[in-house]
């Protein structure tokens, strides 16, 4: 979009606006209000509410999808211009089943996946009514994948366990919270002096809060003296963590998901960001349709970021270590190699030449 700048009116008032910019942006600019309700910056025009109807030279028009243009004569406030925003906002209301404004809402982290979307969950009585996301959200911003958007009636699910369950011979008995408590005190010591308290692992669920996880751990090592803890995150996540510390320097992403989307290329190998990340790829999909980003898959499977790909690659089985390597072969800066690696790093690097590789990787000629 281009900077240049326009004088036009609204409301006979002459204001500045910029090439490509909509009646409705320009109008907040100039702390002009319009009522809308599907409109988002983000997003774009959806135009399905028709609250922002404003007059252009006479004319009734949605301000989130005109553009204004030099010497346009915009009016926001005549009788046709309230009389349509009304008429759109009556049919909503009378259509559309709206939340309690005096219900909850509290900020919450998804924990479907490692992306960390930020929502707003409003409940009512315990119950989640609706879980939103919000524009200013560090990660996801307005974006949401299926799961966090409606994956949650599981949390007030009647299928959930309301009383312990003893078992007793081949069935489970229901019991009171003070009995079940008292056998997990009784069994637990009686394990711990016995056999020592090294004998029991104590291993935590992703799915609790860090308050929660941060008590069980003091459970652990302050009560039966045991520093067997561990949580079910790092089974999937503790080689990606020792992979990262090798080649970036820490257990963890360097980058942000932002990043992912102002680079002007992103490559995905043995990923489906489509189903394990959706927020993500989102955002890959994004940047590639709208700004022209640069995206090469390399897969076993043609899934959905593939089908978009401008390069798809399909390897043979077990044979990402060489083809990768033939790749950094081919683009590596040799120079800088030989002045700041040893001779061991240059020998690996070595080790295929892109001819071998191709035939390796892709039994191609």
């Amino acid at each position: 979009m281009g900077h240049d700048t326009f004088s036009f009116h609204i409301n006979n008032k002459e204001c500045k606006a910029i090439a490509g910019q909509n009646i409705l942006d320009t109008a907040k600019a100039h702390d002009c209000y319009i009522p809308d309700i599907c409109y988002h910056s983000q997003l774009g025009a959806i135009q399905t509410c028709d609250t922002c109807l404003v007059e252009v030279d006479g004319e009734l028009v949605r301000s989130c999808a005109t553009h204004v243009s030099p010497g346009m004569r915009v009016t926001t406030d005549s009788n046709a211009v309230k009389e349509a925003q009304l008429e759109a906002m009556s049919r909503i209301l009378r259509n559309h089943e709206l939340y309690c404004t005096v219900c909850d809402n509290n900020n919450g982290i998804c924990t479907y996946c490692g992306v960390g979307c930020s929502f707003e969950v409003w409940t009512k009585d315990r119950h989640i009514l609706r879980i939103e996301p919000q524009e200013h959200a560090p990660v996801n911003g307005v974006s949401t994948c299926v799961k966090g958007k409606w994956g949650w009636d599981f949390v007030n699910s009647e299928e959930r366990l309301t009383k312990p369950l003893i078992r007793k011979g081949d069935t489970f008995v229901e019991s009171t919270w003070d009995e079940a408590l008292t056998l997990i005190a009784e069994k637990m010591s009686g394990i711990k002096d016995k056999y020592g308290p090294g004998s029991i692992g104590y291993i935590a669920s992703s799915k609790c809060s860090n308050e929660e996880n941060y008590l069980f751990q003091k459970f652990a090592r302050a009560i039966m003296q045991s520093n067997n803890v561990d949580n079910c995150s790092r089974y999937c996540q503790s080689p990606a963590t020792a992979g990262l510390l090798r080649t970036v320097g820490i257990g963890g992403d360097s980058g942000t998901i932002q990043d992912i989307a102002k680079a002007d290329l992103t490559i995905v190998i043995g990923a489906n960001p489509a189903e394990s990340h959706p927020v993500l790829a989102t955002r890959i999909k994004r940047a590639h349709k709208l700004y022209g980003q640069k995206l090469i898959v390399a897969d076993l499977r043609k899934n959905e970021l593939a089908e978009r790909a401008d390069i798809f690659l399909h390897p043979n089985p077990g044979t990402d270590l060489i083809w990768i390597s033939t790749i950094t072969k081919y683009i590596i800066d040799q120079e800088f190699i030989k002045k700041n690696s040893n001779d061991d790093s240059r020998s690996k690097i070595n080790l295929y030449p892109l001819g071998d590789g191709c035939d390796s990787a892709y039994g191609c000629d």
